[in-house]
């Protein structure tokens, strides 16, 4: 009866039951999580957490967030008009995963946007210092002339971001990061490039730069805007003061960073005392100690380099030994942290440290994973609230912070450690020299001699 009723509905409803069969068949090659993915980029995450509850799919589909989507099927049936649109997906989607892979953070994107105008996305590379505004362009999208000059330059970049500081429509969020293009270029630290990722009938290539970085001198024309554009002076305040905030945290790190080589050369000098003492012959505990010098040099080293770009000088070095050291600064840190742990506990054990030297030196690290990791989960936290999609970007960013401020807490911790010791200190030394004096008849030699 069901299939005699199937057949009659076809008959009566041809056209229904073929539009269908076509819609099914141009949504059939997507999976539920590519589904979710395309979701996540059109709509609030929120929203997409909803209707894709699924925790394994969330998991997934977040996992390709920077991911290039395969619009071939999309592209072999859609219009020409769906083939322009299918062709600027492509193109902001490899630039996003541009952008990522150099761990740049997103200032704006492509989702949320009030209006069409406006830089396409803007990205702050922590490594240089340098705030990189990207064109995007899937296919082969020619560049368009605009606001009276060409897409890809500095010129055409602040033009179009005063058009966002201009709208009733932007929000604070658009009109801060429009802000931040200004301020950026007038400190001369704008570069604008254009990404292009071409494809082949919707299977997309990898992103590339087109042609160089535009680092055109515009700080003339960034002035004579913020001036035009007095009514949003708060969000110009914004931006410097968060530029003030940042520059503090890079004098910290450089405070560390002294601190750091400092304690270099105490560890260095531990180390060369273990060599030299017999007891160790065999042992493993000096070639532990020089590691742990060895790695305060290269946590000062690098601490010096990313607070050097934060500040937004000019390395007489090549960026990308800049960018190298921003991205191991994290793990450099969190190594030798460890590595210093391991050996006093190598020392505890070997009864060289009493126990409460050990837990001294234990609060040094400690410190440090708790801070990494308070910074990592509220940067997480910020990040996913924003969009899910800058949730490990942020959280790293995050978990950088916390460590810069663990360098000086650590040092603040271990004086206060020693201030509050420093009485039992003296008196164990006391105590120390009495039991000596006594051992070898020292304190009678004395007596003897003076009579």
């Amino acid at each position: 009866m069901a299939v005699l009723s199937l057949f009659v509905f076809v008959a009566v409803n041809p056209d229904v039951v073929s539009a269908q069969s076509a819609a099914l068949s141009l949504d059939f090659p997507l999976t539920p999580q590519e589904q979710a993915a395309k979701l996540w980029r059109q709509v609030r995450a929120d929203v997409a957490r909803k209707l894709y509850p699924s925790a394994e799919t969330v998991k997934q589909f977040r996992l390709m967030l920077y991911g290039q989507l395969d619009y071939q099927s999309d592209w072999l049936g859609a219009s020409p008009q769906n083939r322009v649109y299918l062709a600027q997906t492509i193109g902001e989607e490899g630039t996003a995963k541009y952008a990522a892979e150099r761990g740049w953070r997103q200032v704006l994107g492509s989702q949320r946007r009030s209006i069409g105008q406006g830089p396409d996305f803007v990205y702050l590379d922590r490594f240089s210092g340098k705030v990189r505004v990207l064109e995007a362009k899937g296919g082969t999208s020619p560049l368009k002339w605009t606001y009276g000059s060409l897409q890809g330059t500095n010129a055409n970049t602040i033009r179009s971001a005063e058009r966002i500081l201009g709208s009733l429509k932007t929000t604070a969020r658009e009109k801060l990061a429009a802000a931040r293009v200004i301020v950026t270029a007038q400190q001369g630290r704008l570069e604008t490039g254009v990404i292009r990722t071409e494809h082949s009938l919707g299977k997309p290539h990898d992103p590339e730069l087109k042609g160089q970085w535009n680092r055109d001198d515009v700080r003339q024309e960034a002035y004579e805007i913020e001036q035009k554009n007095s009514k949003n002076r708060k969000y110009f305040r914004r931006v410097r003061l968060q530029d003030r905030a940042a520059r503090g945290l890079a004098v910290v790190g450089f405070a560390g960073a002294l601190g750091l080589g400092w304690d270099a050369y105490q560890q260095s000098r531990m180390a060369w005392a273990m060599f030299e003492d017999p007891a160790l012959e065999g042992s493993i505990l000096p070639y532990m100690q020089t590691g742990v010098a060895f790695g305060r040099v290269a946590q000062a080293s690098t601490l010096s380099v990313v607070s050097t770009a934060q500040l937004g000088l000019k390395l007489s070095i090549k960026e990308g030994i800049g960018r190298a050291a921003g991205k191991a600064f994290l793990p450099v840190m969190l190594g030798v942290e460890g590595l210093q742990l391991a050996t006093a506990y190598h020392e505890y054990g070997l009864g060289r440290i009493s126990q409460r030297e050990f837990y001294r030196r234990s609060v040094g690290p400690a410190i440090m994973a708790v801070f990494t990791a308070g910074g990592a989960t509220v940067g997480g936290v910020v990040g996913f609230q924003a969009g899910g999609v800058g949730a490990i970007p942020v959280a790293t960013i995050g978990a950088n912070i916390g460590t810069f401020v663990a360098i000086p807490v650590q040092f603040a911790a271990d004086y206060m450690v020693n201030w509050y010791y420093r009485e039992f200190d003296e008196q164990q030394r006391q105590a120390v020299n009495t039991a000596i004096e006594l051992f070898y008849g020292l304190e009678a030699r004395g007596e003897a001699v003076q009579r």
